[in-house]
């Protein structure tokens, strides 16, 4: 197949499948860490 790794890693093909929820899941958890170390501070 063009484009992919000769190199194959069966033992992480479980947690693979997961990789396109990485950058939604770090956006999620990165606005809930400002929501709670702002809470409780104004805009000034």
């Amino acid at each position: 197949m063009e484009g992919t790794s000769p190199v194959q890693y069966p033992e992480l093909a479980p947690y693979a499948i997961y990789g396109g929820l990485a950058v939604p899941l770090f956006f999620i958890i990165s606005g809930f860490v400002i929501a709670i170390s702002m809470e409780g501070k104004s805009a000034r």
